[in-house]
């Protein structure tokens, strides 16, 4: 019995070698990795680098092999592939590679995928090639959003890039060493946590007691006392504690911002008066407005069609661009404000207030 049992495990070994198991093709321009029986890929860098050229990456969410699909789940291998300006990462993606995207300085924007737990070391780190002698911003990325499962920040992830602000979702635990250092321009951090995520830190005198973050902080030539002053957004009742955490108390500025669920209390940004709609919105935590006044949520633009409602009725969209801008009404007017998806609000009716 125990001979017949080996012998099978031989024959089953035999007909699924490693190279059927798992093995590299040419897919799309890339060099993908599949898995047979696991039915996923891993894309693990240009066909040809040497020869790279594009300005724009759409990785897919799946490759199709003799009538068989492999999921996308792995990206890596894109380093100094310096003619990228965007990359579009599809949602099934739950690992990205150690440099993946480093040295790519042309890229603008960045949205890491919901599954993504841990972002890698040196992900889109800019290296020293790209910091001028001047202290003058070589890379381009301004904007990053990243994914609500999201754990870890590795170290020098985004270091070097030129980001004026970040959201960092409230399941990430650890930032790593100059993970977001900046070119003296991240100066808005909205840390959605209530419970401050540990960060590295470096003692700056013998005593031990003079504390410098190494996780934000600003590199390149520094001006003392006209480097830009540094803004922390944290939930409200969690203060103290991210003044009292080393590391997040070398933050110049400190403000609480209420946090319920997707909605936001205007008075909680402490805004002048005469403050218009279009700066309320700026404050939220991963929103941006273009100069057309596209609004975007997390990386994604907010339809047209129904771009702003008041008391759950359309107050502003596409067609009433040519009359009417977010700069006509007051902060003052606002009572709370929700971006929120109308494909998956189940509870969504019209009468639902979205902005008083």
């Amino acid at each position: 019995m125990r001979v017949y049992i080996y012998t099978l495990i031989v024959f089953l070994v035999a007909q699924f070698p490693p190279s059927v198991s798992a093995r590299q093709i040419v897919a799309e321009g890339m060099k993908v990795k599949i898995s047979y029986f696991k039915k996923t890929a891993s894309v693990i860098g240009p066909e040809n680098r040497k020869a790279f050229n594009l300005d724009s990456l759409f990785i897919p969410e799946s490759f199709s092999v003799k009538g068989r699909d492999y999921r996308t789940i792995s990206v890596g291998g894109f380093a100094y592939c310096k003619s990228l300006v965007y990359v579009s990462l599809p949602s099934t993606v739950e690992n990205l590679e150690r440099a993946c995207f480093q040295g790519c300085s042309n890229i603008e924007t960045l949205e890491i995928p919901p599954l993504v737990k841990n972002i890698p070391e040196a992900f889109i780190e800019m290296t020293t090639d790209y910091v001028m002698s001047d202290g003058a911003v070589s890379s381009k990325l301004k904007r990053v959003t990243l994914g609500e499962n999201l754990i870890t920040i590795g170290n020098w992830a985004f270091s070097g890039n030129s980001l004026q602000k970040i959201v960092i979702p409230e399941n990430v635990k650890s930032i790593g060493t100059e993970a977001l250092s900046s070119l003296r321009t991240l100066t808005d951090v909205y840390c959605l946590s209530t419970t401050p995520p540990s960060i590295h830190i470096e003692y700056t005198d013998s005593n031990r007691t003079e504390i410098m973050d190494w996780s934000f902080q600003f590199i390149g030539p520094h001006n003392p006392g006209l480097d830009p002053s540094r803004t922390l957004y944290v939930p409200v009742g969690s203060l103290q504690a991210y003044q009292n955490a080393p590391g997040w108390c070398s933050f110049d500025k400190f403000e609480e911002i209420l946090v319920c669920g997707p909605e936001f209390d205007p008075e909680a940004f402490h805004l002048p008066e005469g403050t218009t709609i279009r700066d309320v919105i700026l404050k939220l935590p991963g929103v941006t407005i273009d100069s057309l006044d596209n609004i975007y949520v997390n990386g994604r633009l907010v339809p047209t069609e129904t771009d702003i409602l008041v008391n759950g009725k359309e107050f502003f969209n596409e067609a009433k661009r040519d009359t009417m801008s977010l700069e006509q009404l007051t902060h003052d007017m606002i009572e709370r404000v929700k971006a929120y998806d109308m494909r998956f609000e189940q509870n969504y009716t019209p009468q639902d207030p979205q902005v008083k």
